[in-house]
């Protein structure tokens, strides 16, 4: 999981997102403001935040992200982490 993004459109880090190299389940990734609104949410493995919520950019700064999901070993996983979003 990365620790920084800049959602420039250059190309290069304009989205944050958990990479998986395993076969999981039950997957869901919440990103959170520094005020505990929920920013991003997604069940989807594929799913990417652009540093956008209901279309609006926000403020460049540190988000939490919680990381939920079941392994391919039948095993619950919790991730947890922060983001730094650079504009």
């Amino acid at each position: 999981v990365p620790t920084a993004f800049s959602p420039n459109g250059d190309g290069l880090n304009d989205y944050f997102r958990a990479r998986i190299q395993d076969d999981v389940h039950d997957y869901r990734l919440t990103v959170y403001s520094r005020w505990g609104q929920t920013v991003f949410d997604t069940t989807d493995p594929q799913g990417m935040w652009n540093g956008e919520m209901k279309g609006q950019p926000l403020p460049a700064g540190q988000y939490v992200w919680i990381l939920i999901y079941t392994d391919s070993k039948r095993q619950a996983r919790k991730q947890t982490g922060s983001i730094l979003l650079l504009r």
